[in-house]
């Protein structure tokens, strides 16, 4: 029926290879190319009704949705390592989300949740497809994310598939003390240092400010230090001298603890 292309000195653009698989929906195709761009064609002529650059290539096939209460969206990323949502009909920026390295896999859209791997760091993420708030990650994934039955989610990592199911209401209500028992800790270390500030550095404002914070940071410091102990242990314990194996569920420890470093 037609036949389109993205050169052409009458628009402007420089040629590019396709490498991402279209998207359908709306009455138009959308694509990336290597030329840093994602095009959006009419599905009827293949007239490009517009593009929008990303700075990297777009090895990564987009996501189309309109999830409820809001307007449809294309979702996808760039080997820049920036991930984008744009208004479906016109390629303005709804959000982008930056700080990953290079994203070559397509996004899947599950409920109000967008997920997307990265390749540069070898992670999975889940972003909030209206907001673009960090509401997942997981340790593994590299190209193409996630999939769902409605009831499992299934996500490829890098040299295994994972299925993970929703936190059940215990679950999720451990977690909710943990919050609150952690905010509570921070609350009473902070207190603490205060007091210890303000007895060191008495009538200097300046100083107890600098102190406590330096308090607080060294402490902060010592738990992390003392769960990192606690992943190392377990890691060993678990897989002996197996080197590999060993790095492997420590880092997995730390991920699942939320503590950075190594």
């Amino acid at each position: 029926m037609w036949k389109t292309g993205t050169s052409g000195g009458r628009l402007g653009l420089s040629g590019g290879n396709f490498y991402s698989t279209p998207a359908v929906a709306y009455g138009r195709v959308y694509m990336g190319n290597t030329d840093g761009r994602m095009y959006s064609f009419s599905a009827s002529n293949g007239e490009i009704a517009w593009s929008r650059s990303t700075g990297g290539y777009v090895y990564a096939s987009p996501a189309v949705a309109a999830v409820p209460g809001y307007a449809p969206t294309v979702y996808f990323g760039s080997y820049s390592g920036r991930f984008y949502a744009l208004d479906a009909r016109s390629g303005n920026v709804r959000w982008t989300r930056g700080g990953y390295g290079r994203i070559s896999g397509g996004a899947t859209v599950i409920g109000d949740i967008v997920y997307f791997a990265d390749l540069g760091n070898k992670r999975t993420h889940g972003l909030g497809a209206r907001t673009g708030r960090q509401v997942f990650t997981h340790e593994r994934g590299s190209y193409n994310p996630v999939v769902s039955d409605g009831r499992t989610l299934f996500l490829a990592g890098y040299h295994a598939l994972y299925a993970l199911t929703p936190l059940t209401v215990e679950q999720k209500q451990e977690r909710r003390k943990a919050r609150v028992a952690k905010a509570e800790l921070a609350r009473k270390v902070k207190r603490v240092c205060r007091e210890r500030a303000r007895d060191a550095h008495r009538g200097n404002a300046r100083a107890q400010r600098r102190s406590t914070q330096r308090c607080v940071a060294r402490k902060a410091e010592k738990r992390q230090d003392a769960k990192k102990a606690e992943c190392r242990k377990r890691a060993r314990k678990l897989h002996g001298k197996r080197e590999k194996r060993v790095w492997r569920s420590y880092r997995a420890c730390l991920d699942r603890r939320n503590i950075g470093g190594r």
